[in-house]
């Protein structure tokens, strides 16, 4: 019988890049190290939505189970696995035109993130992507300094083509071909780029200020206040912290 103690499930926002991203990912890491990637194809909103309207009685699995349009092969992951470990990756969304202003959108992240803040309740812990999840890519994944204090402007025309620039200013190398050391270096360059972003010092992160100083709630209130007074934003992909959450080596690697 398996151990299901590390099983882990991410639920994604988009069936291409962060499937794709999350799948090579699950691919090579150790093998007790179970994680099945469930793409949602649409945003957090729609999940909080169905937890709110419920008055939280319920959990974020069936939330996608009876409320939400998942495939059958999709639920049939839900409901063949016990999962311990539940991660939800999802864009920043400012583009979005459902919600009236960015202040509004930004506030409505914020309950987000207070409800989704244990990986290990029945909500999971929720990334956020700043902008959006390529942001993990726009830099040089060899050269984590190259992410330094990048930033963009918070219009909604620079964000709609977001996409566009990382083409244009990001590392292309295939996905497919990705090492576990790439992802590492991904997941170093933008815990750097959080320690930032907190403490105004582009560097690797205790352990101790991963887990006090860079909590997601953190991160999203301080990168609020500088959409809201510079309008600009810096590009950070918190989503790569999740090779932190299954190494913790990562914290004792020299800059």
């Amino acid at each position: 019988m398996e151990d299901s103690r590390y099983n882990t499930l991410l639920i994604v926002e988009g069936e291409k890049c962060e499937y794709k991203y999350f799948s090579k990912f699950a691919s090579l890491i150790s093998k007790d190290r179970r994680i099945k990637v469930v793409p949602f194809c649409n945003d957090i909103y729609e999940i909080y939505k169905s937890i709110k309207e419920l008055d939280g009685n319920t959990t974020t699995i069936d939330v996608l189970l009876y409320c939400l349009n998942l495939n059958d092969d999709q639920k049939e992951i839900l409901i063949k696995n016990k999962f311990v470990y539940i991660y939800l990756v999802f864009d920043l969304e400012l583009q979005n035109d459902r919600i009236e202003n960015q202040k509004d959108s930004l506030s409505k992240i914020e309950e987000m993130l207070n409800l989704f803040n244990n990986e290990t309740s029945e909500y999971g812990k929720l990334f956020i992507n700043y902008p959006m999840m390529e942001s993990y890519r726009h830099f040089k994944i060899d050269d984590v300094m190259t992410l330094e204090n990048k930033t963009i402007t918070s219009t909604n025309e620079v964000l709609i083509n977001y996409k566009n620039i990382v083409g244009m200013e990001g590392d292309n190398k295939n996905i497919y071909s990705y090492t576990l050391n790439d992802f590492y270096n991904i997941c170093k360059a933008h815990l750097m780029q959080a320690m930032l972003l907190t403490t105004n010092c582009f560097k690797i992160p205790s352990i101790n200020d991963y887990y006090e100083r860079l909590l997601p709630i953190n991160l999203h209130l301080a990168q609020q206040e500088i959409i809201l007074k510079k309008k600009i934003m810096l590009v950070l992909n918190t989503s790569s912290f999740i090779y932190a959450e299954f190494y913790q080596g990562a914290f004792n690697k020299k800059n």
